[in-house]
Parts: C-alpha cells; structure tokens; sequence
C-alpha cells in the first residue's frame, strides 16, 4: 500500500509542480482494490429495470437529521456510474455539511 501512496503522491507532485520534499504524507491511507473484493468485482451501479431517478435521488438524502450522508456514483443524478459523479457527490456532501 504504500507504494501506491507514493506513486500517488509523486504523480500530484509533478502536476501540480511541488517537489517532493514540501509535499506533506497523508497519515492514513487505504488502498481498496475493487477488482479483488469478491463482493463487488470491480463492478458500478446500474439503473435496474422499474428504477428511476427518483431513486437516484432517494440515495443520495442523508438521513438521521443530516448527520449521516451519502457520497458516491450511486447518488449522482447526472454522472450516475461514473467517476466524476462520485467526485460531484463528495463535493455536494461536503458543502452540505460545512
């Protein structure tokens, strides 16, 4: 794992321009490896026969009066099963609680 962390690392390092030595390391990091898990496969959420976007939407409400939220391609109502989609439901869940 921590070859991964710093091939990221060095990989942030050269698009953003900052050397190596000013860049600080995260102090945890996990490494999940989709592909391996015999639950997922690597596998994205695909809208099911009879679902709609109303369910999309369902799955992205957070829920106990906002303190638990959802993030995640599965929540994403226009990038739904892509990567960006999951990135734009971090953001909207951050917003949301900041």
């Amino acid at each position: 794992d921590s070859a991964v962390v710093s091939h990221v690392l060095d990989t942030l390092g050269r698009i953003l321009g900052s050397p190596n030595t000013n860049r600080p390391r995260p102090a945890f990091a996990r490494v999940v490896r989709w592909g391996a898990n015999p639950y997922a496969k690597g596998a994205y959420s695909y809208m099911a026969a009879g679902a709609s976007p109303k369910d999309i939407e369902a799955l992205g409400k957070p829920i106990h009066s906002g303190f638990v939220g959802f993030a995640g391609e599965h929540t994403s109502q226009k990038r739904y099963g892509y990567v960006d989609g999951a990135w734009a439901s971090g953001d909207r869940e951050a917003k949301r609680i900041v």
